[in-house]
């Protein structure tokens, strides 16, 4: 469905945050940039589980990106291709195990739910593969869903691999091939019928999945099992409002440091850190390497394979986030975004790695951006639709919760350095933002982006730096314009903010060191949200009366 016009009040209407208060509305005038070069890696073939392509899925199109190939092979590979054992993940297998067998006759599905990376098909894999497990049911299968079109393919892959089990593959019903949806349903139904079964559904996107399979796959009281696997939270609620199933959800736990750290040095250094093998000097290095990782063994795992084993000391493990093909995989969660809500998670490049945003700052730069639609059917007000918005970015495993208000709402948020690094090559790439610092500052010239991010830490480089910015970067396209520094901002530079920026819909100073009086502000006649919050500027700009498509303007 396509967006309809806003329906947000244009006539007048501001809201103003001030000390010790809550907003109000009141009436106010109507990368990581590394190009070193990585040790080339033999690719081990017996790491990569049986290819399939992974096509279109019907909740959006997937862009192809130049790293693709490599993206694959993440995908369909075990994270932890040839160990014996899979670190972190026995007391989850022996739960889902236990879910399977709890005895109950009425067909019970499992659900489980993470980010990419974080081992939701291995975990799953591991209970497949498990002949004792699976001996116990009469029939089993396993689907990567993602790989389908249409409910019809799905359907027709599902009923030849129980052709194939059977050992029928070769006495395929007549016009098989050409058979229709409600066919290739009810053979799927005949072949279930009075068995006890269980169905593994890898890597589920779409939430309406169930309710295309849920009649054909679920009727029976024969004590069979259903397992999906999915990065989106919406999967899970869809099938819980089921009425012919019982539905047990299981959300994913990042690797505590300990269990990082014994991955790490199992897959780079082929060593057992509980039988202290490992070293004390590289014990350290790599407690570093896995801080970032974040608990995510995808990452954990593709980083450890570069380690040079002979020498570790020489491995630049921050430059093979995007030669390992990380980032891509992490990409297909964009690819697969609402148009609605891409930008929404495109606008966290803006904060500073591992950054917790306030909900209220990040949903009221969103409206201001104009990327929150309120369609004429719709009765929420644009605040409301926006937290659906970060509701589904946190469902979808790419936004996660820093803090809880006292009654349950995501207080501040962020997203997991990985998923950062993704947004930021993505925004580059559509010259969507520009997190700019002292780092990259020499890489900014000419460039053309919406969104300017700006990030200091020297007080020495202060003045230079922002000449520097202010003479290169094309303003004419720049929408927003945000401040992360502890140092004082140099007057010259923010006195031309008003006359170089002129097309500006969000200027945040928060946490700025600024206490300039502004007189022309009045010059930015598109500007919706102004924050002077934690700054030392102490009053109200008299130009302000000029901003006529003011808002919000928060000076607490």
């Amino acid at each position: 469905m396509m967006p309809e016009e806003s329906k947000h009040c244009h006539n007048g209407c501001v809201t103003v945050a001030c000390e010790n208060t809550k907003f109000v509305n009141i009436k106010y005038y109507d990368r990581l940039q590394i190009a070193l070069k990585i040790r080339d890696i033999k690719s081990n073939v017996g790491e990569i589980n049986d290819g399939v392509k992974i096509n279109s899925s019907n909740q959006g199109q997937i862009s192809s990106t130049k790293n693709s190939d490599m993206t694959w092979k993440i995908l369909q590979r075990s994270p932890y291709p040839g160990q014996t054992e899979i670190v972190g993940f026995k007391a989850q297998n022996e739960k889902l195990i236990d879910w399977l067998e709890d005895g109950q006759e009425n067909c019970n599905v499992v659900v489980v739910v993470g980010m990419a990376g974080q081992g939701k098909t291995t975990l799953v894999k591991q209970i497949f593969d498990n002949n004792e497990v699976i001996g116990k049911f009469e029939s089993s299968v396993w689907i990567h869903v993602s790989e389908f079109d249409s409910p019809k393919e799905f359907f027709r892959v599902m009923l030849t691999k129980f052709y194939q089990q059977t050992g029928e593959n070769d006495n395929l019903p007549h016009g098989f091939h050409t058979m229709g949806l409600e066919s290739l349903k009810n053979g799927v139904k005949k072949h279930l019928r009075k068995k006890r079964y269980v169905l593994f559904f890898d890597d589920v996107w779409n939430n309406k999945f169930w309710q295309e399979i849920e009649h054909t796959v679920s009727d029976n009281e024969n004590g069979s099992r259903i397992i999906i696997t999915t990065r989106n939270k919406e999967v899970a609620k869809t099938c819980k409002r089921s009425s012919v199933v019982d539905v047990k959800v299981h959300e994913m736990q990042p690797l505590t440091h300990k269990e990082s750290l014994k991955l790490f040095c199992q897959v780079a250094l082929k060593l057992d850190i509980d039988k202290k093998d490992c070293p004390n000097k590289y014990v350290k290095l790599s407690s570093d390497i896995v801080k970032t990782c974040d608990g995510l063994p995808l990452g954990i795992v593709a980083i450890g394979k570069h380690v040079p084993g002979e020498n570790p000391y020489t491995f630049k493990w921050k430059s093979i986030i995007q030669e390992a093909g990380i980032t891509e995989t992490l990409g297909l969660s964009y690819d697969y975004l609402p148009d609605h809500l891409k930008p929404c998670l495109l606008y966290f490049g803006i904060y500073p790695q591992d950054f917790a945003v306030k909900s209220k700052r990040l949903i009221k730069q969103w409206i201001a951006e104009g990327f929150v639609f309120v369609s004429h059917e719709n009765d929420k007000t644009l605040e409301e639709v926006a937290e659906d918005y970060l509701a589904s970015l946190i469902d979808r495993n790419l936004v996660q919760v820093s803090s809880f208000t006292i009654d349950g709402n995501p207080r501040s948020c962020r997203v997991h350095y990985l998923v950062h690094d993704m947004i930021l090559r993505k925004s580059e790439e559509l010259s969507f933002c520009q997190f700019v610092n002292e780092d990259n500052r020499s890489d900014v010239t000419g460039i053309v982006t919406r969104h300017l991010s700006i990030a200091t830490k020297s007080t020495e480089e202060l003045p230079g730096f922002f000449d520097h910015l202010a003479d290169e970067i094309q303003s004419s396209f720049i929408r927003s314009l945000h401040f992360f520094t502890k140092e004082k901002l140099p007057q010259h530079f923010v006195s031309r903010i008003p006359k170089k920026y002129k097309t500006l819909k969000v200027l945040d100073f928060e946490n700025a060191k600024i206490s300039y009086d502004f007189d022309d502000l009045g010059d930015l006649i598109y500007l919706k949200y102004l924050s002077f919050r934690n700054t030392q500027v102490q009053s109200i700009p008299k130009s302000i009366g000029k901003l006529m498509n003011l808002e919000s303007l928060d000076l607490r």
